[in-house]
Formats: C-alpha cells, structure tokens, sequence
C-alpha cells in the first residue's frame, strides 16, 4: 500500500513568505528476509512482517522526517488544511509517525521502548587536550603520554604527576559523570584561556550514547527486565490494528489535488502556461564546456508563438531526460543571482568563483540566458522568478 496526500499549505510568513504544499508519502510493504530476526518481545516474527514508513516534504526544499517541523507548525497553528484533514487527525498520524515509523528496526526490546528512555536527551561533554600548544617540553611529553593511556584505559596514579596531568584526569573524570569541569585556580583557568584544554558538547538522544560516554547512555545497557542489550540488533514490533485501520482510512490526494499542491512552483508555472520543450541529447554544454562528467542535452522551449533555445547538463546518476520546469528552474535561479549581484566580480564572489577568465565567461553566460529568458517569457517572467524554486 502506497498512498502520497497533499494535506494543506504553511500559512504565508509563518514558516516561509510563501504559503508552501505539505505532501505526505506513506507506504506500508511486507518485509522479506525477516527469519533470522526477533520482535520487540524477543520472539519468532510470525509472516506477514508488515512496515510502515512516512515521510514529507514542505514545499520542494527538501524533505524526509519532517514530523517534528510539523508538530511545530500544528501547535502555532500555521497550515491551512486541505478538506479531509484537520489538527486533531495530524496529531494522531504524528502519534503515529513517533511510535510506529519503521517498525522493522526498533533497536530496544518492548521494556526500552515503552519506557521512553532512548528518547532522553542528554549533553554530550568532550574535552580537547591541545598538547601542542603547551610550551614547555617535559609537561608536553607527560600530557601527551598521559592522554594515550587515557585512549588505551591503562592510567596508573602517579606521586610525580604533574599538575595539568590531575587537571586533565579531573576534567575526563568529570566528562564520564556527564559534568563540564570548572577550573578551580587561576593556573588552571590559563590552560582554557591559552587554548590548550577546550570542552565541546553536544546533545544526542541517550540511545546513540554509550554509558562509557555518558552515565545515561542506553546503547549496549541491559534491560533490566528481560536483559536485552539495547541496540544489540534490528527488532521488529508488529503494526497494532487501529494503527492499520487508520492508515487504510486515509484518502489519497488525487492527480488533481497532488497538481495543485504544485500551483505555486515552477511545476506549476510550466503546467500553468503550457510550456512545451524539445531536447535534443549532445556531447557537450557550449555554455559550460568543461563539465565533462555529465549528460547534456540542447534544449528548446515553447511559449505564446516563441521559442527559446538552450543548453542543459546535469549530473550522470540522473537517467530521466529533462522536462521544461527542470531547465525552467535553473534558469530562474540563475536569474536571482544577476537581480541580487549584479556586479560580475561581486556575483564571482558571492558564487564561489575565482575572479578570472573562467568565472567572465560564466557571467557572460548566465547574462546572455537571462535576457533570452526575459524575451521568452516577456511580462511572465516576473511570475517565474516569483514561483518556488524545485
């Protein structure tokens, strides 16, 4: 079962100036190849082995688990729902999302999963020990002899350690009890002022921490109800039935509703002023000779009795032929950076070129597109540049 729903837009300057398509893919497959692996229970996986999978995209600038930007423009009240859908039925396919979204692998047994835990944040801290920037060579030697037994877990106290070798203990001590050490003398605070000793941290969920990182890291932990080490492997939780019902309950967008969820894009500019296209495939791009490692493709666009002929590469992974809003899309873009930079070296500059030959050549390509678009198009060319990028 696949079903792609177009379940409402981003209201206009909440999320973005323009109000943006919600799309949602949601795919339910029987799973092969389950034998050799267990249910959340630690039991045999009994067929059919039945996965949920969902994902979305705001508009078209990137997508995927989108659900936690969703649950925040439900709870600001930002999208203007489609018929068919409102918050109390986001909220429950949300739920949904959170507890069942690939429930072929669930990395802790049922205990671990209801408990919650794996979810936790939890801060990350890492100390940074900048040996090099300690001027004297003994001390140097020692710290950097010490930090390789750190790394190796073979630390013997010593009564000739040095005062930075206890600082550096103390400080990696106190990463292992999740704490950020605070120097205590006036010669341990020179050590973080000259830069030699730094503590970064970062915040993960405690299932992607082990406890040796954090005392609250569930990865590898036992469950101390059946003992199952957490994310020792890829469990499987059945789809509870009122789970099944509701996806099964949930309304596909049509060609047509899934058409207007593009109305505001350059699909739907295309689509809108029935723009046609010829391409024609080539060895090379005159406007970009030297990319090499791709398909080209001379390109000729339809519009209101006028043509506009031009050149289109893109990269080798890419098998479908080029429609008229992909060639469209690029050209707008490139439109955008003339109306934002117009100078040719500010426009090198701000792209990433390196001011010579090449990037002039480029500039006076882009330029050339441009006012060939602009002709094309005539007084929908604003239109175009105001549509959403793909």
């Amino acid at each position: 079962m696949e079903k792609k729903i177009f379940i409402g837009s981003t209201k206009p300057d909440t999320y973005d100036p323009h109000a943006l398509p919600i799309t949602l893919e949601i795919e339910i497959k029987e799973k092969s190849g389950m034998e050799n692996f267990k249910t959340v229970d630690l039991t045999p996986i009994t067929p059919p082995a039945l996965c949920l999978s969902i994902c979305g995209n705001i508009g078209s600038r990137g997508g995927g688990q989108i659900n936690k930007t969703l649950e925040k423009l439900l709870l600001d009240n930002s999208i203007d729902y489609r018929p068919d859908w409102n918050t109390g039925k986001l909220a429950h396919l949300l739920e949904v999302w959170k507890e069942n979204h690939l429930n072929d692998i669930k990395a802790g047994c049922r205990h671990q999963n209801e408990s919650g835990e794996s979810r936790k944040k939890i801060t990350i801290i890492t100390p940074k020990i900048n040996v090099w920037k300690i001027k004297d060579d003994e001390t140097r030697r020692r710290a950097e002899r010490l930090l390789k037994l750190l790394e190796i877990g073979k630390v013997t106290f010593q009564t000739d350690l040095y005062p930075v070798d206890y600082l550096i203990l103390d400080i990696f001590k106190a990463a292992r009890n999740g704490e950020v050490y605070k120097p205590k003398t006036e010669g341990e605070k020179s050590y973080f002022e000259h830069g030699i000793i730094e503590i970064k941290t970062e915040e993960k969920a405690a299932g992607w921490v082990y406890p040796t990182e954090h005392p609250d890291g569930m990865l590898t932990r036992p469950c101390p109800q059946c003992g199952y080490r957490y994310g020792s492997a890829w469990l499987f939780d059945a789809l509870p039935p009122n789970v099944m019902d509701f996806i099964e309950a949930l309304n596909e967008s049509t060609p047509a509703d899934l058409e207007d969820a593009d109305k505001g894009n350059v699909r739907g500019f295309v689509r809108n002023h029935k723009i046609r296209i010829d391409i024609e495939r080539v060895p090379e791009n005159k406007n970009a000779p030297d990319w090499k490692d791709a398909r080209h493709y001379k390109t000729i666009l339809y519009f209101q009795g006028r043509r506009m002929t031009t050149y289109f590469s893109q990269g080798t992974a890419i098998k479908e032929e080029p429609t008229a809003a992909d060639v469209l899309n690029c050209l707008a873009m490139d439109a955008r950076t003339l109306q934002d930079y117009p100078d040719p070296l500010e426009w090198a500059g701000n792209l990433g070129y390196e001011a010579g030959t090449k990037a002039a050549k480029i500039f006076k390509a882009t330029l050339r597109n441009t006012e060939a678009l602009k002709k094309f198009l005539n007084e929908e060319y604003k239109a175009l540049l105001e549509a959403e990028e793909l």
